[in-house]
This record gives C-alpha cells, sequence and structure tokens, in this order.
C-alpha cells in the first residue's frame, strides 16, 4: 500500500510539473504575442504591423496543408507598405523567422497571391505567434516566428510555362518585337508565336490558362487558340488593366485577364 502511494504522489508531483510547464510557457507565448512584430520591407520602405494590426488584418482561410487558420495575405501587407502593382511586380521575396531561419522566393509574384501570415490559435502556438505560409509548396519555404519580409519590386515581365513549370520569361520589350496590331485593341502578341517560343505545337495542346497577378486563373480548349493574344495596355489604361491583358476574341470578357503575368499550356503526355 504505501508503495501504491508512493507511485500516486510521483505520478501527481510530474503532472503538477507539466501542467506548470505549460502555464509558463503559455504565459511567456502571450506576453511574447503582445509585443511581436513583424516588418514587411518594398523597396527599402518599412511598415510594422503589431501583433494587434495583423489580428485587424486577418481573416479565416482553409489553407491547403494547413487547415482553418485565422491569417492575414501577405499580397495586403506589402501593398500597405507602399506597393501599388499596377505597372511593377514583386520580383524578388525573402522572409526571416526569429531563429534566424530564412527564405528567399524568385518570381515571387507567382506566389504572393497564395502568401499568408498564419496568426497563433491552439496547436499552431508552437510555430509563434506569426508564421509564413506560402501554400502548394514545401514546408522548407514556410517560416515560423515570423519577423521580418523583404519584397523587391521590378519590371513587368510574363512567364511562359508548360505544364506549370516556367519555360521562359518576357521582358515587356521582348513582346513589343512579337506584337502586331489588333483591330480596335492595340498591340498585341499571338498566343501562336509564343507556343513556337517555347517549342509547343498548338496541336499537342490540351488547354491553356491565363494567369493574373491576383491569381485570378481561366482556362480554355485549344480551339481558341488562334483567337488568344496577350494585349500590350497602352498608357491611359495601366491602372485599370496593368501593362498586359491576356484576351482571347472568341470567348466573352468573362476569359480575359487583366495584369497578365503567366500563360500556363497544358499539354498531352
Amino acid at each position: 500500500m504505501l508503495q501504491l502511494s508512493k507511485k500516486i504522489l510521483a505520478l501527481a508531483v510530474v503532472v503538477a510539473l507539466v501542467a506548470a510547464g505549460l502555464f509558463a510557457y503559455y504565459a511567456v507565448l502571450r506576453l511574447r504575442s503582445s509585443e511581436w512584430e513583424v516588418s514587411v520591407v518594398v523597396d527599402g520602405r518599412q511598415k510594422t504591423f503589431k501583433l494587434g494590426d495583423l489580428e485587424a488584418l486577418a481573416q479565416r482561410y482553409n489553407i491547403s496543408g494547413v487547415g482553418s487558420v485565422k491569417a492575414a495575405p501577405l499580397l495586403k501587407l506589402v501593398q500597405l507598405a507602399g506597393y501599388a502593382g499596377n505597372t511593377t511586380l514583386i520580383r524578388n521575396l525573402s522572409a526571416v523567422g526569429a531563429d534566424g531561419y530564412s527564405v528567399k522566393l524568385d518570381n515571387a509574384f507567382l506566389y504572393l497571391n497564395k502568401t499568408y501570415v498564419v496568426l497563433a490559435e491552439g496547436r499552431e502556438a508552437e510555430w509563434g505567434p506569426a508564421r509564413l505560409v506560402v501554400e502548394g509548396m514545401s514546408r522548407k519555404h514556410w517560416v515560423k516566428q515570423l519577423v521580418r519580409v523583404e519584397a523587391g519590386t521590378g519590371p513587368w515581365v510574363l512567364v511562359l510555362e508548360v505544364d506549370n513549370e516556367t519555360r521562359r520569361v518576357l521582358g515587356l520589350d521582348e513582346l513589343r518585337e512579337l506584337a502586331v496590331e489588333l483591330s480596335g485593341l492595340g498591340k498585341a502578341v499571338p498566343l501562336s508565336e509564343l507556343l513556337q517560343l517555347i517549342g509547343v505545337s498548338a496541336q499537342d495542346v490540351v488547354s491553356v490558362e491565363f494567369v493574373g497577378a491576383d491569381g485570378y486563373r481561366v482556362a480554355w480548349d485549344r480551339r481558341h487558340v488562334p483567337d488568344a493574344f496577350v494585349l500590350l495596355v497602352a498608357e491611359p489604361e495601366l491602372e485599370r488593366y496593368g501593362p498586359l491583358r491576356g484576351v482571347v476574341l472568341s470567348l466573352s470578357k468573362k476569359a480575359w485577364v487583366h495584369h497578365l503575368v503567366a500563360v500556363n499550356v497544358l499539354v498531352r503526355g
């Protein structure tokens, strides 16, 4: 009986120590959370967000690989830090955690619309008050205990992808050299010309996606390739449509994409 009492007492002590440890952990976490800041820098211009600021900007998102979480879109944060996004793109991005871990992304504009600052809730607390999550990318591109994000802008480009893999990146000057006059719309590059550049036959195309800087995507089948163009937007309409616009003359304007950043061609295996 004495032996059993000692075991019970020892177990009670262990439970008490664990409970005290958990209490201390979450007490420290709450303290750290109340003081936590995330700095967002765009081309050298810095804006600092306290945790309360992030919570005010956050909404609930169902993010693949994470689940339902409260998060602030990184696109919104870089906009608040000074990024306008009408004539330039976020070309590179780096994020740093309090433990020194960092990641870098090239052609970051392709991922910006699916990158979030996730706020700690329940089990998320183990990752720190704020965590950078890039949906669809491996966890090595995620940053726990996020404290800083740096973004650099550059000239607008068009990414040509084949089956979601980058095949070529074209600047505006290169596109102007390929452009023809499109009646009623202005200078535009035929999609058929772009297919030739990346070595894809129109007969092998299954479908094509136009992708906007905000993540908006429209897909259509190869029947419309002859009527598809990348329009070089004239100065008066840059703010509305961005430098590039994907148009398909045989489809309604719902299939047209403004602020075009990528053309993804899906081909037969």
